[in-house]
C-alpha cells in the first residue's frame, strides 16, 4: 500500500491538506467548520472536491440550501460544550472546569463515552452503515471543531482500512499543529480579558488533541472487547464482507 499519493482534509475551510491514507485521492474528507463558511464557498468546495454526501456530526447546526449535496446528520455527542467567539462564556466555562489532571482524564471519559456506550456505538453504527454506501463523488465528515469526533470516527475507519496504530495516532497529534496559532492567540486574549493561568492552561487539553486520548480509544476497546476485531463485530457490526466493502470504497 503506498501512502504518498493519498489525501485527507481535516481543515476544509482553510484549504490546509494533510498527508492520510485514504487511497483514492478525495474519496473520504474531514472538515470543521464547514457550516460557518457563506453559501457561496460551500459551494466552491463541494465543486472542487467534488463533495456529493455530508455525514454531519452536529445535527444541530444543520443549513441546508438547494445547491448543497445531501446532507446525513448523525447526533454524535458534542465532547466539550465550549464556545470558543464568546470570550466572556469561555472564559466561565473553563473557570468551571477541572485542573488540568483532571481534565485530561475527563476527556478520556468522553472519548470512552462515544467509544463504548450504547449512545456512542449506535451513532458510530449509522455512520459507517453509510461509509458501506458508495457513492459517486465525495464524502465529507463535518463537526463543529474536527478534532475529537471526527478524528474517532478517522482513526476507527483508518484501522479498518489496515493503517499501523502507530501511524494512525501520529496523524491525529498532527491536529495540534493545524489549531496552534489559533489557539495561541486565544489564550493570549483570555490572559488580557483577566483570566487566571491556571484556566487558560486548561483549554490546549480541552480543545486540543492529546496522545493520551487517542491512545484510549484503542486501549479501552481492547479492555472490554478483548480486540478491535471483536468490537468491530459486536459493537460497530461490521462483519468480513462489510470490511471489503469498505476497503473496496476507500483503497
Amino acid at each position: 500500500m503506498s501512502i504518498e499519493n493519498i489525501f485527507y482534509i481535516r481543515d476544509l475551510c482553510n484549504d490546509a491538506t494533510v498527508a492520510y491514507p485514504i487511497i483514492k485521492p478525495f474519496k473520504l474528507l474531514c472538515s470543521a467548520d464547514f457550516f460557518s463558511l457563506r453559501d457561496d464557498e460551500t459551494s466552491m468546495l463541494c465543486q472542487k472536491y467534488q463533495i456529493t454526501r455530508i455525514i454531519n456530526l452536529d445535527h444541530d447546526i444543520h443549513r441546508t440550501c438547494s445547491h448543497w449535496p445531501k446532507i446525513i446528520d448523525i447526533e454524535l455527542k458534542e465532547l466539550i460544550d465550549l464556545e470558543l467567539n464568546d470570550i466572556s462564556c469561555l472564559s466561565a466555562k473553563l473557570c468551571a472546569w477541572p485542573k488540568i489532571d483532571d481534565t485530561k482524564a475527563q476527556m478520556v471519559a468522553n472519548y470512552e463515552k462515544i467509544l463504548l456506550s450504547t449512545k456512542g456505538i449506535i451513532p458510530l453504527q449509522q455512520i459507517f452503515d453509510i461509509l458501506k454506501q458508495e457513492c459517486e463523488g465525495a464524502t465529507l465528515i463535518t463537526s463543529r471543531y474536527g478534532i475529537h469526533r471526527t478524528s474517532i470516527v478517522t482513526a476507527l475507519l483508518l484501522d479498518i482500512l489496515g493503517l499501523d496504530h502507530k501511524f494512525i495516532i501520529n496523524s491525529y497529534l498532527q491536529c495540534n499543529l493545524e489549531y496552534h496559532q489559533k489557539l495561541n492567540d486565544l489564550m493570549k486574549i483570555l490572559w488580557h480579558n483577566g483570566l487566571a493561568k491556571e484556566h487558560i492552561l486548561k483549554l490546549p487539553y480541552i480543545f486540543g488533541t492529546d496522545l493520551t486520548y487517542i491512545s484510549s480509544v484503542f486501549s479501552a476497546i481492547e479492555k472490554q472487547y478483548q480486540s478491535i476485531a471483536n468490537y468491530r463485530l459486536q459493537a460497530l457490526k461490521l462483519d468480513d464482507n462489510s470490511i471489503n466493502q469498505l476497503r473496496d470504497i476507500y483503497l
